[in-house]
């Protein structure tokens, strides 16, 4: 069954454009460029779930098109377009039968995303019987893009972003934090160690010559407190990726010869960076950051020693427990007729299991308060390394989300001017941030740079004035006015990538967040004061972390 759309629209460049995003949504859309052209198509195609219709056309307009429509009894949802924006012409268009009103210029994000919601809305209850594609236990309902069978959830989203490209991402809640403190670095290894055992009776390199002539793979993946797998594919073998999915959830392969030459291999690595400060400083940062913490340690040669490969299988298990742990989520060129009885046949026949994955509070924490950690290494090139963290509580919102990102940016733009141009002291800053859920809600600000011994102490204050005139001043408007700009067109170009719907669909499901409708609106109504509340809070916390690597003293040398 399809989701039938009807757009009426006599601008040629308009509809074009808008059959093409929606095409990408998943819909059939059916153009029509006169009232007359579009009356006749909805008596040929009365199964269009939503119109959306053009007022301003020659001959018969939109808020005709909309009464006949009403007046043949047809049920479809009406989303009425236009560039009139007085309040009586949308009372007339509402009065005429339409559900809802979108002004010229329109985002097609947001418009998308009102189709979306008028869809649903007209087509009933998500489970409605008449809807649901049956076969033996399962479900394929076709308005929720779900497939369920004992707790197995599926999710697809059909696009044509690439013609060649399906994406797959299996997701549960759990993570390393399902596992015990001396467990952590065997579940943080794992997907590597899979990577390079193959799967099933195949060694790596022996499933690489199965795959000749094959566009399919699948890979693990491990974090704090989510893990899972993820796959790719053309059209043509989704199969394969599907067998693929199916024999690493059922059949992992643990070979000790691959195992040990993983090892060796990383132990090699690891002993060729003890010596570089890079590496050096990324130790003191972790241990810093985590007060030590079991769970959270850098990578060293102790660490790679403690990971037992008797202990592999084990923590697997833990991991990966059974399929209604997790949820599957298919994005890219995916027809829904194809992929049923192939979900069907491999996902509906991994394993259940009575324990299913959820997420645990481990009890990492980054260190509160003000910590500093100054110290000094042996450097055949001296240079002074910066590291700053900032931290405070903080909801998981959209609203947080890019009022931190806008903060962000804007002390970027100013560590440019004031540490790079006029002081001349490093070739950048990097400034990030991190909005986190999980274990515990927070906000946090990093910043590091590079620089000489001469200049490092002086540059560190200039980090904290700039976070402190906008925490007393508010940032500059241009600043905050061109990033709102570049985030939009980055937000619509990322649009066209299957891989940016995992996040989306996710923060949907998770948070309730709708990015599609909501991320310009939100972004755009985001003021100075909250920017400028932000950085107070984060300097009002006093939650601050400092680490600073310095080169060795020199001994002094007698003239």
């Amino acid at each position: 069954m399809k989701r039938k759309i009807l757009v009426l629209e006599d601008e040629e460049n308009i509809r074009s454009f808008l059959v093409l995003n929606l095409k990408r949504s998943g819909y059939e859309v059916i153009e029509a460029e006169t009232g007359e052209i579009a009356l006749e198509k909805y008596h040929e195609n009365q199964d269009i779930a939503v119109a959306v219709l053009d007022v301003m056309l020659p001959g018969i307009d939109g808020y005709e098109v909309c009464r006949a429509m009403r007046g043949a009894g047809y049920q479809a949802g009406v989303i009425m377009l236009t560039a009139r924006t007085q309040e009586a012409d949308k009372v007339t268009g509402l009065m005429n039968g339409a559900d809802d009103y979108v002004t010229k210029p329109f985002s097609v994000i947001e418009l998308a995303a009102r189709v979306d919601a008028l869809y649903r809305r007209v087509s009933g209850s998500p489970f409605s019987e008449d809807d649901v594609i049956k076969s033996g236990p399962f479900k394929l309902n076709l308005r929720a893009r779900e497939v369920l069978k004992n707790g197995v959830k599926i999710i697809v989203k059909p696009t044509q972003l690439k013609a060649d490209e399906v994406l797959l991402q299996v997701q549960a809640d759990g993570g390393m934090s399902q596992l015990a403190d001396t467990e952590v670095k065997e579940g943080e290894f794992l997907p590597v160690i899979a990577a390079q055992s193959g799967v099933g009776k195949f060694s790596a390199i022996e499933l690489n010559k199965q795959l000749a002539g094959k566009k399919a793979g699948i890979n693990l993946y491990v974090n704090n407190y989510s893990n899972g797998m993820s796959g790719y594919c053309s059209p043509k073998d989704i199969e394969t990726m599907l067998q693929l999915l199916y024999q690493n959830f059922t059949s992992p392969r643990f070979s000790e010869e691959d195992f040990n030459t993983t090892m060796d291999s990383y132990k090699a690595y690891v002993q060729n960076l003890t010596s570089n400060p890079d590496y050096i400083m990324q130790i003191e940062t972790i241990k810093t950051l985590y007060s030590d913490n079991p769970r959270q340690q850098p990578l060293t040669i102790e660490a790679l020693e403690s990971i037992s490969f008797e202990n592999l299988p084990k923590t697997f298990k833990t991991l990966y427990p059974g399929a209604n742990s997790f949820t599957f989520t298919f994005v890219g060129n995916v027809d829904l007729e194809t992929l049923k009885p192939l979900v069907e046949k491999y996902i509906g026949s991994i394993p259940t299991s009575k324990h299913v994955l959820k997420f645990t509070d481990d009890k990492l924490r980054t260190a509160k308060g003000k910590v500093v950690n100054d110290f000094r290494t042996p450097m055949l090139q001296p240079k002074v390394s910066e590291f700053l963290l900032f931290s405070s509580d903080a909801d998981y919102t959209l609203r947080n989300k890019q009022t931190m990102l806008l903060l962000n940016m804007a002390l970027n733009n100013r560590y440019l001017k004031s540490i790079r141009e006029e002081k001349g002291g490093t070739y950048g800053v990097q400034v990030s941030y991190t909005l986190s859920y999980r274990p515990e809600k927070q906000a946090l600000l990093q910043i590091q740079f590079d620089t000489n011994e001469e200049m490092a102490d002086e540059l560190v204050p200039i980090v904290f004035d700039e976070i402190e005139k906008i925490a007393t001043e508010g940032p500059e408007a241009k600043d905050i006015n061109d990033s709102r700009e570049y985030l939009v067109k980055q937000f619509k170009n990322t649009l066209e990538n299957n891989g940016t719907w995992f996040g989306l669909i996710d923060d949907y499901n998770r948070h309730k967040q709708n990015l599609l409708a909501d991320y310009e609106k939100t972004l755009n109504s985001i003021t100075y004061d909250e920017i400028r509340d932000l950085a107070k809070k984060l300097l009002d916390s006093g939650n601050v972390i400092q680490v600073t690597m310095r080169p060795e003293a020199q001994p002094e040398t007698d003239e």
